[in-house]
């Protein structure tokens, strides 16, 4: 079955066009499936198709059956549905809308629209498609409009693209509002401006159809013009970041003048699983951002396509791509996050000042000197230890006390360390990462809606 032409046989634009029909098989005006059994439309147009003046007030009765057609497959007969839910026509807001329940599952050929609910100012300007039928007439027709914003709380406002051409007429309400950057339907005609001169027509959002009809299947993409701009770098520094500290970790000279540890291995570890703890969660939280907000399409259109810099969120599109963007951008990093955390806690060791903690360097062991300043080990010293000081010194904590590293290998070398705090930091930063991680893979792999592939 088609989902919003993901995937499917028919034009994504085309998919989920249906339309409602008078007794005598006459047109009464445009609808939309949205899933196997449901079809969305106006009110006024549930009130034509029932013999009724198109401004009627009074509810259709429980056992009113109304046909609903498919355009696009000519060979199909009316389906016959019944009114499950419906509010008189209006210009106030979640007015003029209807559900109607089929008596029978749509045909799949017909498709079924997508739906989304894009926030912000990310509509102003689209290019939009709008499929209706005048009546009297057999074949519809496509027609061109712009999105132009909110004209009251109830509407937002569309115009026609061209001065020439077909637009939106009589017979078009209750059509799918198409947005053909988006790819995805954005609202539902509701009323045209009758004019000669000016070309306009309003529409309901999905949002308020969605909250005319809660079980509506929808996608909410709340993301910002900036998002892909924003993931690609941030993830391809994510990426090269945790890769040349990984490879300098294990030796691969060729990376150590890009990375914080320099030559000395145990550090690149030491700060790649800084970096991780840190960039992890932001990467890992877009991703799965973004994940959800094509929660209609396949496993691999929900995932973000790497490198474009598009004001408008992109997806994947060929399954090995986005099998790759999994694996260089989730699962890779999550890996090395284990072998850092495996090697800090495995090798190297903690060193104080010891004149900070009111000791000699003769009392303790493993002394290097750090600016003719020196640095031992201390029995008590560890990542989740603090040493007591002797006498009447108070110690240190927060002024460079503490450092980790390894002074006694080739190459070695130490930094500033915060024992019990640092860790517990970096362990929570890296459980919050692991966790968000499971949710974006739950959520890109999760089943979408019903006959998507």
């Amino acid at each position: 079955m088609l989902r919003g032409g993901v995937g499917g046989k028919r034009a994504a634009k085309a998919a989920g066009i249906a339309r409602v029909l008078k007794a005598n098989g006459e047109h009464a005006g445009m609808a939309m499936v949205v899933d196997s059994r449901h079809v969305l439309t106006c009110a006024h147009v549930v009130n034509v198709a029932l013999g009724e003046p198109a401004d009627a007030q009074n509810p259709p009765a429980s056992n009113a059956v109304v046909q609903v057609g498919f355009p696009m497959l000519p060979a199909s007969e009316p389906f016959p549905g019944r009114v499950i839910k419906w509010r008189a026509a209006g210009e106030t807001p979640l007015d003029d809308i209807a559900v109607i329940r089929l008596d029978k599952d749509a045909p799949p050929e017909a498709g079924q629209a997508l739906l989304a609910d894009i926030s912000g100012k990310s509509l102003d300007g689209d290019r939009l498609s709008v499929f209706g039928i005048a009546p009297g007439r057999s074949i519809g027709n496509h027609v061109d409009a712009q999105f132009m914003g909110q004209n009251t709380d109830a509407w937002i406002q569309i115009e026609g693209s061209r001065n020439a051409g077909a637009f939106v007429e009589g017979g078009y309400s209750g059509g799918a509002v198409w947005d053909n950057e988006h790819e995805a339907v954005v609202g539902m005609i509701v009323r045209r401006f009758k004019s000669d001169v000016e070309r306009v027509a309003y529409m309901i959002p999905v949002a308020d159809l969605q909250a005319f009809w809660p079980p509506l299947p929808f996608e909410r993409r709340p993301l910002s013009p900036s998002f892909m701009r924003g993931w690609t770098i941030l993830s391809a520094a994510f990426f090269l970041l945790l890769f040349a500290h990984f490879q300098a970790e294990r030796g691969t000279e060729i990376f150590e003048p890009i990375t914080m540890g320099g030559k000395n291995r145990l550090l690149n570890a030491f700060w790649g699983m800084h970096l991780f703890a840190f960039m992890a969660p932001i990467v890992f939280y877009m991703f799965l951002v973004f994940s959800r907000s094509r929660r209609l399409h396949p496993w691999a259109a929900r995932v973000p396509s790497f490198g474009s810099l598009s004001a408008i969120p992109i997806s994947s599109t060929l399954r090995r791509t986005a099998a790759l963007t999994l694996t260089a951008f989730v699962l890779l990093p999550l890996a090395a996050q284990v072998h850092f955390i495996q090697k800090f806690e495995s090798e190297g060791a903690v060193y104080i000042y010891p004149d900070t903690f009111g000791y000699t360097p003769s009392e303790l062991s493993g002394c290097s000197a750090i600016k003719n300043v020196p640095l031992c080990l201390h029995s008590s010293a560890g990542r989740m230890q603090l040493v007591t000081p002797k006498g009447d010194r108070k110690g240190g904590y927060f002024d460079n006390a503490y450092h980790y590293g390894n002074h006694g290998a080739e190459n070695g070398g130490s930094v500033t360390f915060f024992p019990i705090l640092q860790p517990l930091v970096i362990y929570g930063l890296s459980a919050l990462s692991l966790v968000l991680a499971g949710m974006l893979l739950f959520s890109v792999f999760s089943a979408s809606r019903a006959g998507v592939p």
